[in-house]
Formats: C-alpha cells, sequence, structure tokens
C-alpha cells in the first residue's frame, strides 16, 4: 500500500499541469492543493507551490502570487532548479504591477547564477 501512497502526490502534481496547460485553472488548484497535503518534502512543497502561483500569475491575481511565493522562501529551498522560476515569478510580479521600468531584464540574466538575495524590484527576499 505505502507504493501506491507514493505515486498518488506526484500524479495528482502532474495532472495539474496538464489541466493548468489546458487552461482549467480550477480543476488545477484542487489537484495541486491535494498533492500539496500528500508532500513529503520541502522541495516538493515548493515546487507544488511554485505551481500555484504561476496559476496566480497567469490570472492576474497578484496578491496572490506573492502569498504564494513567499510561502515557497520561507521553506528555505536552496534548489537552483526552483530559484529560477522564483526569480522569474518575481520579474513578472514587478511587471503585471507596472513596475516594470524597476525589473531587470530577466533574458539578460544567466539563469544558472541566479542568486538567492532579495529581488530588490519586487521586496521579495529569496533566501527566507
Amino acid at each position: 500500500m505505502l507504493c501506491f501512497e507514493l505515486l498518488i502526490q506526484p500524479l495528482k502534481e502532474s495532472m495539474g499541469v496538464d489541466y493548468q496547460e489546458n487552461g482549467n485553472h480550477e480543476q488545477a488548484k484542487k489537484l495541486f492543493f491535494e498533492a500539496l497535503a500528500l508532500s513529503r518534502d520541502t522541495v516538493e512543497q515548493a515546487r507544488i507551490l511554485l505551481n500555484i502561483a504561476q496559476l496566480y500569475i497567469s490570472e492576474d491575481k497578484i496578491d496572490s502570487v506573492k502569498f504564494y511565493l513567499d510561502k515557497v522562501l520561507t521553506l528555505n529551498i536552496n534548489d537552483p532548479q526552483l530559484m529560477p522560476t522564483c526569480s522569474l515569478l518575481g520579474y513578472e510580479t514587478a511587471k503585471k504591477e507596472s513596475r516594470f521600468h524597476d525589473a531587470p531584464d530577466y533574458h539578460e540574466k544567466d539563469s544558472t547564477k541566479l542568486s538567492m538575495e532579495r529581488i530588490p524590484w519586487t521586496g521579495i527576499n529569496c533566501i527566507g
């Protein structure tokens, strides 16, 4: 039974991504929250929370994006695969808040060398 339980969380997360990509945000959120409840470590939690934040950025719900991005950052994850997404969401948040002129061009950055420092144009602390 335990092996089956280990498969449920990634399956729900994967299905959530599929629903997100097909524009069914409500079903995607439902699956992401179910996957979050089943997640066993902070990296899984951070990845799911970033998926939720990405849903909200596409819906222009900036306060929700910040809320979930802050949750990711409080996990104090130092994962090189997740931090570029964190920085990109910060950039997109600044852009949608019409603070685009304060945001450096994300594409000019080397995404493999993004630091986990405070993102000055968003006020979001990427260290936690």
